[in-house]
């Protein structure tokens, strides 16, 4: 009989890791290395490690722009789903054997991951991280509790996008997993041609979405946050953010 729960003394990582030692993946870091996917290096390298719209999370105050700073929209997760959605493009197989451009990761079981939440006290550094093309990629959702909370996860996740990108929003130099080289890494996904002309005409088909509305207030990391991208005109307090490097 397989072990239960209670074998495992109540511990749902030690769980974990016992059934997929039983698969082809063999160990934790292996199935999130297959499992997890980041986006193309060229659609990052359009956004230049920046974040991309003036957003941060505050799900409590989701679509409501920030007392303290009119230009800074709290969101739980629109920004960061509609920008993966729309930088890269991701294929699957219909029933009929069709294949589809996924435009939402709802109702798949799918969890879209920040690697850096950004320092608690540093809220620049909060917006830099949440919208940050860079710092998010997609694993089952079984594996989120691992990717958000288990430290050889979050290690083998930042090392992972400091080389892939040179993004480590820290500035502290990172060490190198023993295992990195070795782990089966699933093939970036495929990018737009142009992150900016696709996030605008989308945008142009959602006028109401919380996104557009932080997008016609505080603009973009494409103009440096300058102007109003649907407008062209300039916006009063525009300003850019800072870049993540390695």
């Amino acid at each position: 009989m397989p072990p239960t729960l209670a074998e495992h003394n109540f511990d749902g990582l030690a769980a974990l890791k016992a059934v997929v030692s039983g698969t082809h993946y063999g160990n934790l870091p292996a199935a999130v290395a297959a499992l997890t996917v980041f986006p193309s290096k060229e659609a990052v390298a359009q956004t230049r490690n920046l974040n991309v719209f003036r957003m941060w999370r505050h799900g409590a105050k989701r679509r409501d722009f920030c007392e303290d700073d009119s230009s800074l929209m709290n969101d739980d997760n629109a920004g960061p789903h509609l920008l993966f959605t729309t930088a890269n493009v991701i294929q699957v197989i219909q029933e009929d054997g069709e294949t589809k451009r996924l435009t939402s990761l709802l109702g798949r079981n799918l969890a879209l991951n920040h690697i850096y939440a950004g320092d608690e006290g540093d809220v620049e550094q909060q917006i830099l991280c949440f919208t940050n093309l860079a710092n998010l990629c997609v694993s089952p959702a079984f594996l989120s509790r691992v990717t958000d909370k288990d430290e050889e996860i979050k290690a083998l996740l930042r090392y992972r996008v400091a080389d892939l990108y040179g993004f480590n929003p820290t500035g502290q130099p990172l060490r190198k997993p023993e295992v990195y080289r070795q782990l089966p890494w699933a093939p970036l996904l495929d990018g737009v041609g142009n992150v900016e002309a696709a996030l605008l005409e989308r945008l142009q088909r959602h006028k109401t979405s919380s996104v557009r509305q932080a997008v016609e207030r505080s603009g973009w990391c494409f103009d440096d946050f300058s102007s109003n991208p649907f407008t062209g005109l300039p916006l009063a307090h525009g300003r850019g953010e800072r870049a993540g490097t390695a």
